[in-house]
């Protein structure tokens, strides 16, 4: 018998990998990339302000903002998203029924698929709450 077994190292590595380095690396990129967009922000308003000195900062700190998304457009969406993760929870637990039907091992399928579900339900019930809590903001909105 071998000290050293590929197998066991290759079952402990991946959940590590996933588990730990994956949203280290994702959380890194984040913060990485809004540094970097303060940083050049920092840069293009130093350079207005060394050639025009007269320059309102307040003003031109709006302007150089990305538009904020209406209020319709956010709540829509949250609907989306809503009915794209409920649809694939349901497919995959309907998907996973069928295969453990069959005598298939595919009860680990069957997690992720409650997790999906759960998260599609959750943007809908808040698309569906915020929508009647919001309705006069939609109303001002419109006009």
């Amino acid at each position: 018998m071998e000290w050293f077994d590929m197998e066991v190292l290759v079952e402990l590595l991946v959940p590590l990998g996933v588990c730990v380095a994956l949203p280290c690396i994702i959380v890194w990129l984040t913060l990485r990339k809004k540094t970097n967009d303060t940083n050049q922000r920092t840069q293009i308003i130093l350079a207005a302000i060394e050639k025009q000195s007269d320059i309102d900062v307040e003003d031109f700190f709006k302007k150089m903002q990305p538009k904020e998304t209406s209020l319709k457009i956010r709540m829509l969406n949250k609907l989306l998203w809503g009915c794209i993760c409920t649809l694939i929870g349901v497919g995959l637990s309907v998907m996973s029924f069928y295969l453990m039907c069959q005598d298939d091992d595919f009860i680990v399928l069957l997690i992720p698929s409650l997790i999906c579900l759960a998260i599609g339900v959750g943007f809908l019930i808040n698309y569906f709450v915020g929508k009647k809590m919001l309705s006069k903001e939609f109303e001002e909105e419109a006009q």
